[in-house]
């Protein structure tokens, strides 16, 4: 039988922080502040520190849509 590939959010920890979200999508630390503060992407903050869910970036790439307006308003 064949294995199915592992999706790389399922070997991340059960939370991370912004650095860890941008470095998984592969964009700035400005970036995921934007979808946070968009509502796009949603924070769980302890004491002074945002984190986000695992299951919370999960949902995020769900819903992706396959384009993003850029600062331009051109889609990339």
């Amino acid at each position: 039988s064949v294995t199915p590939p592992i999706n790389s959010v399922d070997r991340l920890p059960a939370v991370l922080s912004i650095r860890d979200v941008g470095a998984e999508l592969g964009i700035s630390k400005m970036t995921v502040y934007r979808l946070l503060q968009t509502g796009q992407l949603q924070r769980l903050k302890i004491g002074s520190r945002s984190l986000i869910r695992r299951v919370e970036l999960d949902r995020f790439l769900d819903a992706a849509d396959t384009t993003y307006p850029t600062a331009g308003g051109r889609n990339v």
